[in-house]
Parts: structure tokens; C-alpha cells; sequence
């Protein structure tokens, strides 16, 4: 650097070709005003360097620690740059003072949260299809019943408005037509209310910050919206790849900024809180009022999701979320969206665009038939309502397998297709294998054990799903039951369903089950290996066990 220095230049940036992309030069001084007279031949020698060393770049950028009110100054200054612009050596060249400097820091700052944000979603997206045979789009028309939630200042929140009857709508137009800034979306679990929040997230005209609500970690005591602006950017893992005290940094000043957005009047923004059932933290009266706190602030549009069962079993919970917020101005009416279970309509609309996929496998045309005449094939009709087990119904009808007794032993068989689908394709593993089927047997064994670490217990005793796990007691298993010490990051999540929370990081990371029920499932199979009973353990989880 010190022959860029004695050619004026302090910082710069290079292109993969070591063409100079930006060269910057900086000038600070004592006196922090409008730019002097006399601070004037310093900065015009130190262009003089650059124009004289025969560097080029394209862009050239002088930032003096001085604001903009000496305009003669920083007029000259501006001459002096145009003069190296026609001189070639700089395709162009800025002055910033210190207001532009921060304006531009803020400007660059605030471009890489929206475009890390986007990729973080579409990162999910991509995560969610890979764990099916074929691609398809997303249904857009799905039954939705309506109701409201009336907020009274001082009194207990009341659902009213209530319609048995279902709408086959799409969701995003109704949230964009509705003109609501407030919505609470429900549904049973894998009845697709994530996919249909990252697919708000992903086409949305306006911008949109999805966060999974089961990433949210806020530390004990922790309120305001400044924290659960920072909570969201960890949850996002937006700055992950960054080393921990440039993350630091860039958290610290990547919330300010999100709370500043969100919190305008004329916000044209949505944040999304998805699957407020899966964290842990929002369990009790007290979490959640601090939640509401945090969230009355903001002006932004706000969708939450969660499951509907956990809703309602809760409500005495969220009680004190609507309170709170019927007393920070927020809407007295907040409409509930409840995804129902599918009819025919979107049942037949999936299985065709599976089918297309894969024209000339006869299963699915047989299948199509069938449920175009309004049967099932053979398999339980319940299953073809819930979205996530009907994708999992037709990867099996793909395979040609024989119809699943109950949800255990379709996850089970589905799980076992998936993972010997991946194997078929070039992709990193554990170990060398052998033996596929001692393979399977301890990818499973892997995925058991990680499900049996994610749990911790309530002040009652019940016991809890942990959202994450770290990356390094996931490896830490690994090594164990493939007896290896080194076992990657990247081939575990290539061949089983635990995965990244984020699209880039550096050296751990926390992780999670692609879907929730993946968990909840595999939490069953460790309770049977260890010979346990689930009591204790979470309904589904229970219902799983008894499954097996």
C-alpha cells in the first residue's frame, strides 16, 4: 500500500482482473467545519498524486471529514476532480464531506440489507422445494375463512365476524386489496402458511423482511423495537459471513436503519413474523407484552403467522399482545385469515402440475384421473388436504409405493425416498458409502439424535422444541455414528433434512429441520429408540410416537 499511498491513495478496491475498481483518498482535520482556505492545497496535491501516477480507476473518491459550507472551496475541489475525470485516469470522481459520506455509507448499507434480505428468502424457498421429487408452483387460490379480532382499550381482545364458510382467494391479493395493517394468518401445521408468506415475500411490489419467528432469539429482559430490530437481522443471519466484530458493527447499524423504515408513516413495507408457535420465547403473558411493545412502534404493514391450533389453544396468551397494542393506536380490527384444508380444486390443481412435470410417469396420470373423478386412490383423503402431506403423498406415488397407513409411516417412507432420491445425484457425504441402506440407517440415526438435543423445558416442566442447533453438535453426531473426525458442514445438509438457517456464514451456523414436522417426527423416532414415553413432549410429537 505504500506505493498506492505516495501515488494518493489510501483505500481502494480491486476487480478480479487487479483493475482498481474505487480508489479513495482521506483527509482529516483538526478543525471539523466548513472546508478553510488553507485545507484546500493539501486536498488539490493530493489529486495532483493520483492524476501524475499513471493509475486509472473508475472511480475516484476524495472524503474529507469537513461539512459542505465553504462552497467556493468545495467548489474548486469539484474542478479539480473534473479536470482528473477529463484527464482519463478516473471514469469519474466524487467529493464527500462527512454528511455525504454518511449518506452514501447509509445508502450502500440500506442496498445490501434489501438485496441480503431477498436472497435470504429466496435462499428458503429454494430450501422448501428441494425437499420434493418435482418442482411446482404454489397453488394461488386456496380456501381461506375470514373473522376479525376487535381490539377494546382495556378490555380482553374478542374474535368476531367469524365466516364458517370458506373463500377460495389468493392470499397475497387479499392483503393487498384489504389495505389492513395489521393481519394474523393460521392454519393446521403444513397447511402451507409459510410457503404462502415466502411467496408474498418473493413477488410483493413493495418491499417485504420475512423472518421465521422460531429464529428470533431475544435475550431475557431484552424490549424495544431497537432490540427486535437487531433480533430480526440475527434471525436473517444477514451480515453471518462477516467476522464477529465487523458483524457487531454492521448489526448495530443495520437496525437503526430497519427501524427507521418500518417505523415511518409512509412506510410501504411488510414485515412478515412467521410461525409464531415455534419460538419458544413468546410462551408467556409477560413475552408477549414485550413483543407487542416492540411491535406498536412500527408503522409498516404486519402479517403474523401461526399454527391455528396454537392460536387458539393460546388465545389467554395473546390476549395480552392485543391489549397492549389496542393501547398503542394500533387498528381496533384485525383481520384473522385461516387456512382451511384443501378441496378438490387445489388438490387436482397440484397433482397436475406434478404431472406435467413428469409426463410420462404413468402413476401420476393414473393418480390425476383419480382425483379428477373426486377419489383418492387409495390414499387417505385427509392426507390429500394437507398440502405438506400431499407433496409427500405424490414424491411416493412417483416411486410406485403402496398407499401410508397414518402420518408416521409417510414421513418415514417419504424420508427414506428422498434421501435415496439425493444419493442418486453427484453430492457430497459423510463417508464413502458402501452399504446404502446401513447409510440411510445412520443419516436417520443423525437426524434422531439432533431432535433429541433441540428441547429445553417451560417453568412448568413441560418440555419444549428448540428452534436451532449448532452446527458444530450436529458435526460433533456426525462424527460419532460415521466413527470419522471429519465430517463437513456442507454433506450433512446435502443428505439429510437439517439445513443452514442462512445462505452465506462463516464458520458455525445455526441449523434446523427443513419443516417443523421433520422435527417433531424424528424427536418421536428418538423417544421409541430410547424407549420413552412423550408425555411431557408436544402433541404432535405424541401423536407421532404413537404413530410408530
Amino acid at each position: 500500500m505504500k506505493a498506492y499511498d505516495r501515488s494518493g491513495v489510501d483505500l481502494l478496491s480491486l476487480t478480479s482482473d487487479d483493475e482498481i475498481e474505487c480508489a479513495v483518498q482521506c483527509k482529516g482535520f483538526f478543525k471539523v467545519e466548513g472546508l478553510a482556505d488553507d485545507q484546500f492545497d493539501p486536498i488539490a496535491k493530493s489529486i495532483k498524486k493520483f492524476r501524475d501516477s499513471g493509475l486509472e480507476t473508475k472511480t475516484y473518491v476524495l472524503v474529507h471529514n469537513q461539512d459542505g459550507r465553504n462552497r467556493d472551496v468545495a467548489e474548486k475541489i469539484d474542478q479539480l476532480l473534473a479536470d482528473l475525470v477529463a484527464s482519463g485516469r478516473a471514469d469519474r470522481a466524487l467529493q464527500w464531506d462527512r454528511h455525504k459520506l454518511f449518506s452514501a455509507l447509509q445508502d450502500a448499507l440500506w442496498k445490501m440489507i434489501e438485496e441480503r434480505i431477498s436472497q435470504q428468502a429466496d435462499f428458503m424457498i429454494r430450501q422448501a422445494g428441494m425437499n420434493f421429487s418435482q418442482p411446482a408452483d404454489i397453488v394461488s387460490k386456496v380456501p381461506i375463512q375470514l373473522s376479525s379480532l376487535h381490539l377494546i382499550r382495556g378490555s380482553r381482545a374478542r374474535i368476531v365476524d367469524v365466516d364458517e364458510t370458506s373463500t377460495e382467494s389468493d392470499l397475497a391479493g387479499m392483503l393487498d386489496r384489504g389495505g389492513d395493517r395489521w393481519a394474523v394468518l393460521t392454519g393446521l401445521f403444513g397447511s402451507g402458511k409459510s410457503t404462502s408468506c415466502l411467496n408474498i415475500a418473493r413477488h410483493a411490489p413493495s418491499r417485504v423482511i420475512y423472518v421465521p419467528a422460531a429464529d428470533i432469539e431475544p435475550e431475557k429482559g431484552g424490549v424495544g423495537t431497537h432490540v427486535l430490530m437487531q433480533d430480526i437481522l440475527k434471525a436473517l443471519s444477514i451480515f453471518a459471513d462477516f467476522d464477529e466484530d465487523e458483524k457487531g458493527i454492521f448489526e448495530r447499524l443495520a437496525s437503526a436503519m430497519l427501524r427507521k423504515e418500518l417505523s415511518a408513516n409512509d412506510s410501504s413495507a411488510t414485515l412478515i413474523i412467521d410461525g409464531l408457535d415455534e419460538n419458544r420465547s413468546l410462551a408467556g403473558p409477560s413475552e408477549i407484552t414485550r413483543f407487542a411493545s416492540a411491535l406498536a412502534e412500527l408503522r409498516c404493514r404486519i402479517l403474523l403467522s401461526t399454527r391455528s391450533e396454537h392460536f387458539n389453544a393460546s388465545f389467554g396468551n395473546y390476549d395480552h399482545l392485543f391489549n397492549e397494542l389496542s393501547m398503542k393506536g394500533v387498528p381496533k380490527r384485525i383481520p384473522v385469515l385461516h387456512l382451511a384444508p384443501w378441496g378438490w380444486q387445489q388438490i387436482i390443481a397440484l397433482v397436475e402440475q406434478v404431472s406435467i412435470q413428469d409426463p410420462e410417469n404413468q402413476n401420476f396420470s393414473v393418480f390425476l384421473e383419480a382425483v379428477r373423478q373426486r377419489q383418492s386412490g387409495g390414499w387417505d383423503a385427509e392426507f390429500l388436504r394437507h398440502p405438506l402431506f400431499l407433496r409427500m403423498t405424490l414424491d411416493l406415488i412417483g416411486e410406485g409405493m403402496h398407499p401410508a397407513k397414518n402420518s408416521s409411516e409417510l414421513i418415514s417412507l417419504w424420508t427414506d425416498q428422498k434421501l435415496i432420491r439425493d444419493l442418486k445425484a453427484a453430492r457430497e457425504t459423510p463417508v464413502p458409502i458402501t452399504d446404502r441402506d446401513e447409510f440411510l440407517h445412520s443419516i436417520r440415526n443423525l437426524m434422531a439424535e439432533a431432535a433429541g438435543l433441540m428441547v429445553d423445558t417451560d417453568d412448568s416442566g413441560r418440555i419444549q422444541l428448540a428452534e436451532t442447533i449448532d452446527s458444530g453438535e450436529v458435526v460433533s453426531i456426525a462424527q460419532r455414528i460415521f466413527n470419522t473426525a471429519r465430517v463437513s458442514l456442507h454433506s450433512i445438509a446435502s443428505t439429510s433434512l437439517i439445513v443452514p438457517v442462512a445462505v452465506r456464514y462463516r464458520m458455525s451456523v445455526p441449523m434446523r429441520f427443513s419443516h417443523r414436522a421433520f422435527q417433531e417426527y424424528f424427536l418421536a423416532e428418538y423417544l421409541q429408540g430410547k424407549g420413552l414415553d412423550g408425555d411431557e413432549y408436544p402433541l404432535a410429537v405424541q401423536e407421532y410416537l404413537k404413530g410408530l
